[in-house]
């Protein structure tokens, strides 16, 4: 009977180039800006309430 063998053996190029690494801290920085304002928005409203 055949033995299942599996010879796939692939390397992965990682390249750590600091433009993608810029670019990606800069998307983070937006999304929490944005996220904050939301909250700081809302939390307005409510105190606005009371």
């Amino acid at each position: 009977m055949a033995k299942p063998q599996l010879n796939h053996q692939s390397k992965t190029k990682i390249e750590d180039s600091p433009s993608q690494l810029r670019g990606t801290m800069a998307s983070v920085f937006i999304l929490l800006a944005v996220l904050a304002a939301f909250f700081f928005g809302v939390y307005g409203l409510f105190l606005e309430r009371l």
